[in-house]
């Protein structure tokens, strides 16, 4: 793995990478794009008769020896150059030596020597596996399938089928137990040899994102990850992560300054004395202190949308006497919102001495607030 400035890593598949060594140089003549110089020391074998047509793709590849990368990123977001002697291929369909350089995001984290051929050969092993070889035999090299469902009602995922689901939200509800969880997101395993696996099977562990304490469910707002794995009878392991799973019910919320929420007050009044025109970034900085939510930490008082309105219609600034509807919101990236009213009156007074005071309930009435 090269040293690279982007905190991830791949983790490839058990038994995949093996001592195949070559250097950079050659296919840096054909392909500007890779890096010469450099010195690789593992790589891996492909049975080209194995796959559909007779051509291995980008997506070929990262099935058969990435199980996935850390920090939540989906390894199918991976960038692969293949690269031959001849030239940069997007579907290898000749047996022969390639160099493979995978990057994300235009940093290159590792270079791979990719030999293609009709022989298989396992790393740690020294079993190779080929067309002479019967077919009984040769089924023992080939990994467990994990499938998993799509997205229901009140769920929101990204990836289905052989992709890991990501950018995960739930709704916590009465919580989640495994079992639950297990049937959300597992359609089926399947083994060539030991065919369908039942779920009581698999190595199934939930943690709280940043601990290594395994739960026996979800009963709380936070963010969580899922460890999957199963080893079949011949030894062949699949694992899977499902991180970042988000659990949030809850809507930012937000604190304004004392002076206007003060438990009898419900609005602001403005002065057009000291500036003549007020608008969104007024009403921010003078009306609220900040905001915060217990999953979205980034969330700043600056996202607000400020809705300004009365019988004329909407505003982007006022610059006239008189008072205005205020609507407040925010949405976190949950669908969680929270949204307030008040009522917001501009004077022109020379005499007052602040830019902004408070109004007492008397004197305005309160649209009020939804949650």
């Amino acid at each position: 793995m090269l040293k690279n400035t982007i905190d991830m890593t791949i983790i490839y598949k058990p038994y995949v990478l093996i001592n195949l060594t070559g250097d950079t140089t050659d296919y840096s003549i054909v392909n500007s794009a890779i890096t010469s110089g450099i010195y690789i020391s593992n790589g891996f074998t492909l049975n080209i008769t194995e796959f559909d047509k007779n051509i291995i793709s980008r997506v070929d590849i990262i099935n058969n020896i990435i199980n996935y990368v850390s920090d939540g990123i989906n390894k199918y977001m991976l960038n692969l150059l293949i690269v031959s002697n001849s030239g940069e291929t997007s579907g290898v369909t000749q047996t022969g030596q390639y160099c493979i350089q995978i990057s994300y995001n235009s940093e290159v984290l590792d270079y791979l020597i990719m030999s293609v051929g009709t022989t298989l050969i396992l790393a740690n092993s020294g079993i190779t596996s080929n067309s002479n070889i019967s077919s009984g035999i040769t089924n023992i090299f080939d990994y467990p399938i994990i499938y998993y469902n799509g997205p229901i009602s009140g769920t929101s995922w990204i990836g289905s089928g052989t992709t890991i689901p990501h950018n995960i939200f739930l709704h916590l509800g009465a919580g989640w137990s495994l079992d639950e969880l297990k049937i959300l997101f597992i359609k089926q395993v399947t083994d060539c040899l030991d065919g369908n696996i039942p779920l009581s099977a698999i190595t199934f562990l939930l943690f709280k994102k940043d601990s290594n304490i395994p739960l026996i469910g979800i009963l709380d707002f936070g963010i969580y990850n899922i460890y999957i794995s199963f080893t079949d009878n011949s030894g062949n392991n699949i694992t899977n992560y499902l991180l970042n799973i988000i659990i949030d019910d809850e809507p930012p919320v937000i604190v304004y300054k004392p002076y206007v929420i003060s438990g009898t007050t419900s609005g602001f009044t403005f002065n057009l004395f000291y500036k003549n025109i007020i608008d969104r970034i007024d009403i921010i900085d003078n009306v609220v202190n900040y905001i915060y939510d217990n999953i979205d930490i980034n969330l700043n008082k600056y996202m607000l949308n400020i809705l300004i309105s009365n019988s004329g219609g909407t505003y982007t600034g006022v610059t006239q006497i008189g008072d205005y509807d205020i609507n407040i919101s925010i949405k976190d990236n949950s669908g969680n919102e929270t949204i307030d009213y008040f009522i917001m009156s501009c004077i022109y007074d020379p005499s007052e001495s602040s830019f902004i005071t408070h109004v007492s309930i008397n004197e305005l009435v309160f649209s009020g607030s939804n949650e």
